[in-house]
């Protein structure tokens, strides 16, 4: 009898042993999965990834353009929850490549558009469509017939930013903020966004953070965002990981 009790507690501690491994497995597999694309443009990669690893609901790969575009097809959309675009990549893109980035966004991917990636594809006016949102050089004014003034970018301001929306997920639980960052002035935004965050600056867009959905990909677009100091702001980190989650849940609510 002393014999059959010590291999049914042997034969209990192995299965709570193997449902503890399952258990962890699920739990990192329950991870939400991140593409981080950057690209043309510099900035403080060892602060930015110190602020993605300081966020245990999330896993994230790190490539760049122009290798990402290898990625950039809509069967990304398996691999990958989120896609956090942080880059400004500005060379003409192939037939090819803006197929496979539309269809991509068609199909349906978590986008979140960070800071300087309104910047990029100014070629390719249809980028203005995925995120909502572009910039303009002195030199290229003109978009779709109609001229614009020059945007205008002022590193080290002080940016007083309004919470339009405090019940948006998004949002929830951030008070109106000051943030320490570059200003982008003279900002396209497209005029059926939903506005999250206003900023308060003669240098800063008012829209600063918003809502848009192109294809089947929910999208949030957030033009803060420059460097450390940005990415230690706590008001700027809380929405960075709730936008992150935001965007993955919507994602599988619009898959299901």
């Amino acid at each position: 009898m002393i014999r059959f009790w010590k291999v049914l507690l042997l034969v209990s501690f192995t299965v709570a042993l193997t449902a503890g491994g399952l258990l962890a497995e699920e739990s990192t597999d329950a991870k939400i999965r991140v593409l981080f694309v950057s690209g043309g443009h510099p900035f403080d990669e060892a602060g930015f990834k110190a602020m993605l690893d300081s966020f245990p609901q999330i896993q994230y790969q790190h490539v760049r353009f122009p290798d990402a575009w290898s990625l950039m097809k809509p069967d990304l959309a398996k691999d990958y929850d989120v896609l956090l675009l942080y880059d400004m990549y500005q060379p003409e893109l192939s037939d090819e490549q803006k197929a496979n980035f539309v269809q991509l966004f068609k199909t349906g991917i978590g986008v979140f558009a960070l800071h300087h990636t309104v910047c990029g594809h100014i070629h390719w006016d249809t980028y203005y469509d995925m995120v909502g949102g572009r910039i303009f050089y002195e030199n290229d004014r003109v978009f779709r017939g109609v001229e614009y003034p020059a945007s205008t970018f002022v590193e080290g301001q002080d940016i007083p930013i309004e919470v339009v929306d405090k019940t948006h997920p998004i949002t929830h639980g951030v008070e109106n903020f000051t943030i320490h960052d570059e200003a982008y002035g003279n900002i396209l935004v497209h005029p059926e966004v939903k506005v999250l965050l206003k900023a308060n600056h003669p240098l800063q867009t008012a829209q600063t953070g918003w809502l848009w959905h192109y294809g089947k990909s929910p999208v949030f677009t957030l033009l803060l965002g420059h460097d450390r100091i940005a990415y230690e702001n706590p008001s700027f980190r809380k929405i960075v990981i709730q936008g992150i989650e935001f965007l993955a849940k919507e994602r599988k609510n619009q898959a299901e």
